[in-house]
């Protein structure tokens, strides 16, 4: 995996599906097939033969259950997070009703308060990451306190919990560490905390709000990337879910590449690597990745990259990170999308998979196996593109 990602010679397409969902789904409702029902995820993925998926965390595995309610906040407590964050004077009031959870933050500047959603249908679905039903900003007023509940998070470079989960791993995958969910300040506004109409319309008309407000945060990610160099990773996750509505090119050309080229910058300079989840509708947004200097696109289908590059987009520069979708692992395969070339070292993946998948993983991973493998036909005599064309 990491030769693919490092964009260097390899003699086939790792096969890596991301099973957690499907497994703590199934685990969750009792359906998992018979011969895997006492089974730790790793014992299926070794059953399998196939690599472990280890990018995206367990958001609810935290070490004490109220610091999973920062999800409200947009800050995680992972064991992938090779840090520990923790609030200085700011108090986390959490008030649990059924399915909804109000988290109340007193700070010295004033309260915030939003509201997080974990329903049943979630748990059954193996969900770990809590819907925010209320983001914390709801006034003009609200971006003061915010500025200072950010200024009171002390960042604290901590590899115990990385190591433990990079252990648990072994050789079976890469152990990504996680630096943030939101590529820059501004993006971790408008993705975590504000509603985005709010948002669009302050930036608007009162820019200086948002502004102020991510320039007062930029030490929280100055201290997390900080952390992240300092790690053990050879490959850091860093912001995830763009999308060219939501995050159209003008505003992530300005608001969102800066940082992410940072990032890339500093990683580079450590001998890491970086990833972004881009999932999410990315036509327009290929090529900002590529001057980001972003090495792996996490969570990038065939079908969309080679929509973008058929209609004459630039398309992203580093490396494809992909989840074959559930209907190429069902009964009826789509096999026109899967014969498809796609250019960049491509990592297959599943995110999601039938009740009794053992069959057809392994025909899929027969079929990875059995492709024409080699460089790009524009890049011939160089390895930092290939392309798979099935038999």
């Amino acid at each position: 995996m990491l030769s693919a990602f490092r964009r260097e010679p390899v003699d086939r397409i790792p096969w890596v599906p991301r099973l957690d969902l499907w497994f703590k789904s199934n685990q969750a409702r009792g359906t998992l097939p018979p011969e895997w029902r006492d089974a730790s995820l790793r014992d299926i993925v070794r059953d399998l033969g196939v690599g472990f998926h280890a990018a995206i965390p367990d958001f609810l595995d935290t070490e004490h259950p109220d610091e999973a309610c920062d999800r409200v906040l947009g800050l995680d407590h992972v064991p992938n997070q090779p840090y520990r964050l923790r609030f200085r004077r700011t108090r986390r009031e959490v008030i649990r009703e059924g399915e909804t959870i109000r988290v109340i933050y007193h700070t010295p500047a004033g309260d915030l308060s939003g509201v997080l959603l974990y329903t049943a249908q979630m748990r059954r679905d193996g969900v770990t990451l809590m819907h925010v039903h209320e983001r914390v900003v709801k006034s003009p007023e609200d971006y003061r306190v915010l500025a200072a509940l950010f200024e009171d998070i002390e960042i604290e470079s901590d590899q115990s919990r990385y190591r433990r989960f990079r252990g648990s791993i072994g050789e079976d995958g890469v152990a990504v560490a996680f630096g943030n969910v939101a590529a820059s300040p501004v993006h971790h506004l408008l993705k975590e905390l504000v509603p985005y109409d709010r948002f669009y319309y302050d930036l608007h008309d009162r820019p200086d709000l948002i502004l102020n407000c991510a320039k007062v945060m930029q030490p929280h990610f100055d201290a997390a990337l900080h952390a992240c160099c300092e790690s053990d990773a050879e490959l850091v996750m860093f912001g995830a879910n763009y999308d060219v509505s939501m995050t159209p090119p003008w505003l992530f050309e300005e608001h969102i590449l800066p940082e992410l080229r940072r990032w890339a910058d500093a990683l580079h300079a450590h001998g890491k690597l970086l990833a972004t989840h881009t999932d999410g509708e990315n036509q327009g947004l290929c090529h900002l990745y590529s001057q980001a200097g972003v090495d792996v696109a996490d969570s990038s289908l065939p079908a969309s990259h080679d929509a973008a590059v058929s209609r004459g987009q630039p398309h992203a520069d580093g490396q494809l990170s992909g989840g074959l979708g559930r209907h190429l692992l069902g009964e009826r395969p789509d096999r026109q999308l899967h014969r498809r070339p796609v250019r960049g070292s491509y990592q297959l993946g599943a995110r999601c998979l039938p009740r009794r998948p053992r069959d057809r993983l392994q025909h899929r991973r027969h079929h990875a196996s059995g492709c024409k493998f080699g460089p790009h036909p524009a890049h011939r005599g160089s390895h930092r593109r290939a392309t798979t064309h099935a038999r």
